[in-house]
């Protein structure tokens, strides 16, 4: 067995604990399907630039070694397998550079990106959810007063899934920064 597939072997191992007895896999080459209740979810294994229409997940094998747990929770969120909350039940605010940045380096796959405004969601407490976003920037497209934002990161804590997370932090931003557009990246 290739060094590549013991990583796979101990990846999908390691994710099939994680996830409920019920689950359904089936296992090809160098991809898995899993399926739970009505949600699937197709995982792709790859060592060089994936396909360019490839649906589903696609995992560089130096990430199931290097952020596995991480990995774990992204394919539990795919599949459903978490606990959900609902937005309108939380409360939108900024949050202080230093606590996104702790946030991002433990829940987000890529962590710290620098960013210049943090917006955190909270459900009583605690902080379920972060977004971050640029500085505003001049784009020609914009009248002369209007900034364009990018949206550098957004992700919520492990297990959990924030319906209309995204939306309820977007809006705090767009009240207090009053943005001409906000992009995002791929």
């Amino acid at each position: 067995m290739r060094s590549s597939e013991k990583i796979i072997d101990h990846f999908i191992k390691a994710l099939i604990k994680e996830l409920p007895r019920d689950t359904k896999t089936k296992q090809e080459d160098q991809q898995i399907i899993l399926t739970y209740q009505a949600h699937k979810c197709l995982i792709h294994f790859f060592k060089e630039t994936p396909f360019d229409k490839f649906k589903g997940l696609q995992l560089p094998i130096d990430l199931l070694v290097t952020k596995k747990d991480k990995l774990i929770s992204i394919i539990q969120s795919k599949l459903h397998y978490t606990r959900k909350v609902y937005a309108r039940q939380c409360i939108g605010r900024k949050i202080e550079a230093a606590v996104a940045e702790s946030f991002w380096n433990v829940y987000h796959l890529m962590s710290f990106a620098s960013s210049a405004f943090h917006y955190g969601l909270f459900d009583s407490a605690e902080l379920i959810a972060v977004a971050s976003f640029s500085k505003g920037r001049k784009m020609n497209r914009l009248e002369e007063h209007q900034r364009s934002f990018e949206l550098v990161r957004f992700c919520c804590k492990e297990g959990i899934t924030v319906t209309g997370g995204l939306t309820k932090l977007l809006k705090n931003f767009a009240d207090e920064k009053d943005p001409g557009d906000i992009m995002t990246l791929r």
